[in-house]
């Protein structure tokens, strides 16, 4: 399986998803290497790797040096999501995670916590975090 966070040293495997992806909802085009990479030399069988943490990088950027909303943020989540030639780690959790960011219910990175630790088998997250008590399995220390 072709890794793409090693065609390029991290963080540049969030920096790649960003170019790839930051034209969804806004007026940035995405850059021609990245869609290259993705459109011809990823394969069903020679995949890419996406790590959540590069996921979880990729979001944060695009909210803070992107300013982009929410709904646009789940868009481009969705859309990685939808790219048949990379293999997501927790891709389910992921999912459930951009669900959540679209529907208002609390941010990506709390809601994807929220759900690894649940694939973890915990039945609650502890947090400081007010914010955070908007996803069900949360609770305040």
């Amino acid at each position: 399986m072709a890794r793409l966070s090693t065609l390029r040293r991290s963080p540049a495997m969030a920096q790649f998803l960003r170019r790839q992806l930051r034209n969804a909802g806004t007026a940035h085009t995405a850059s021609a290497k990245a869609t290259e990479v993705i459109e011809r030399r990823l394969t069903a069988k020679n995949p890419g790797f996406v790590s959540v943490v590069a996921i979880l990088e990729t979001v944060w950027v695009l909210d803070r040096a992107y300013s982009l909303t929410a709904k646009e943020i789940s868009t481009v989540v969705e859309r990685l999501l939808q790219i048949e030639v990379l293999a997501i780690e927790n891709e389910q959790e992921v999912f459930t995670a951009m669900v959540a960011l679209k529907q208002g219910r609390g941010s990506f990175s709390d809601a994807l916590i929220a759900e690894l630790g649940m694939r973890a088998g915990c039945a609650r997250t502890l947090t400081f975090d007010q914010k955070a008590l908007r996803l069900p399995t949360f609770e305040i220390v």
